[in-house]
């Protein structure tokens, strides 16, 4: 799971300018997601065809678009939030399981059941292992800059960074850092210029966006696929949709979502907030209401803590109250704003989808997926562990705390409290 993907496609029909079919800017660093070059097509069925399409090809294509550094990031499961479990084991109920011993070599070719082994760590782990020495071999005595982003302290390979006056960026030394997942990991090598974020993670949205709002200064550009708006979409001549990848001028959504949220103190702060709340990989979907209905309720928050437990709860109250207004009696909104402790919060949210409850004219499906207060107000303790680790990075609080709504059971599994 990552994010709705109806809000990338909310900000490229708003602010079409900062989605480019080229690159304009020069980068000076390239961030390659490795897990999601780990994923490959069938037709891909060497181990050096495997090194040489997803790694090395994308290196290279790097260095030709002018980037001077290139680091080719993978996720440190050592630290990986416990949250994160409940996406993954939610991931591997759609698939044949795929057991690996770590004693074990890896075969003598990729395994044709890719995807199964993707969800086996132990061979997930052994396969970044050998892109890693690879990588290494192929690398060292390059004219630019390679770096490897995996487990420790990063590595360095080919030109090095002092004789271009740079050096490994402070948060990725930091004996405290927990840089766990790729995403977390990316946005510290902005330090050294403009920085190309390559992946196709949804979650980098958020994520760029806030490093922007609190770095005006940095420039961070994603490279994903082409975000396809209505009327958009072109076709070839066997009826299936054409891939293309584009990229994102993070700056200007940056500086457009700042424009249009600009009631709020932290504009890209209460988006990310925005996001969260339609689900992603630490929070789930709000039943009923996504980006559209979300953001049509977002002129009604201005006046809401988006960083408190009550004002995001008033938030899921204003989403539903708005989107239902047609069926329920509402509260006056300046009633809902008002509230500024967790009690007043959950009586105004009961309210409200009670009255949804009771409709008639609304659809029993919807009636028993709308939540009890309870569990509104959890989702919304999950959302506000989100924005502290989309906007945190590699100091993000631990999200066992009961004060953001997950739990663990005794064989160590996390769950939505």
């Amino acid at each position: 799971m990552t994010i709705d993907s109806g809000w990338v496609q909310h900000l490229k029909k708003e602010c079409p300018a900062a989605f480019q079919a080229t690159l304009t800017t020069r980068p000076t660093t390239w961030f390659i997601d490795g897990q999601i070059k780990l994923m490959k097509g069938e037709w891909v069925n060497t181990w050096e065809l495997f090194l040489q399409r997803q790694f090395f090809d994308t290196i290279d294509r790097a260095f030709e678009l002018n980037a001077s550094v290139v680091v080719l990031g993978f996720d440190d499961y050592t630290h990986v939030p416990l949250c994160k479990s409940m996406t993954q084991r939610a991931r591997n109920v759609k698939q044949a399981v795929f057991t690996w011993n770590e004693m074990n070599p890896l075969p003598q070719k990729p395994p044709d059941d890719w995807a199964a082994c993707m969800r086996n760590r132990t061979f997930k782990s052994m396969v970044v292992g050998m892109v890693v020495r690879n990588a290494s071999r192929i690398y060292k005595n390059h004219d630019k800059t390679v770096i490897i982003d995996w487990m420790g302290p990063p590595v360095v390979l080919g030109r090095a960074l002092e004789a271009d006056g740079r050096a490994l960026p402070a948060a990725v030394l930091d004996p405290l850092a927990r840089r766990g997942e790729c995403d977390i990991k990316a946005l510290a090598w902005s330090t050294f210029g403009a920085l190309v974020v390559q992946s196709t993670d949804g979650d980098f949205v958020p994520l760029a966006l806030l490093h922007c709002e609190a770095h005006p200064d940095r420039h961070v550009f994603l490279e994903r696929i082409e975000t396809k708006v209505a009327g958009g979409a072109k076709r070839t001549a066997f009826g299936t949709t054409k891939r293309r990848m584009e990229f994102v001028c993070m700056r200007q959504l940056c500086a457009h979502v700042q424009v249009a949220m600009k009631q709020h103190a932290a504009p890209c702060r209460a988006f990310a907030v925005l996001i969260a709340l339609t689900g992603c990989d630490f929070s789930q979907s709000m039943p009923a209401i996504g980006p559209a209905k979300m953001w049509t309720a977002h002129t009604l928050m201005h006046k809401l803590d988006l960083d408190t437990e009550h004002g995001v709860l008033n938030a899921i109250s204003l989403a539903y109250q708005l989107n239902f207004s047609k069926h329920i009696r509402t509260i006056p909104v300046a009633q809902i704003r008002g509230t500024t402790d967790i009690d007043a919060s959950h009586a105004a949210y009961e309210r409200v989808a009670d009255a949804i409850r009771q409709n008639v004219a609304v659809a029993q499906k919807t009636k028993n997926a709308i939540w009890q207060p309870a569990d509104a107000s959890r989702h919304a303790r999950n959302v506000l562990w989100t924005l502290q680790y989309w906007s945190k990075l590699e100091r993000w609080p631990d999200p066992m705390q009961p004060k953001f709504g997950f739990s663990v059971d005794a064989q160590g599994h996390c769950s939505y409290a």
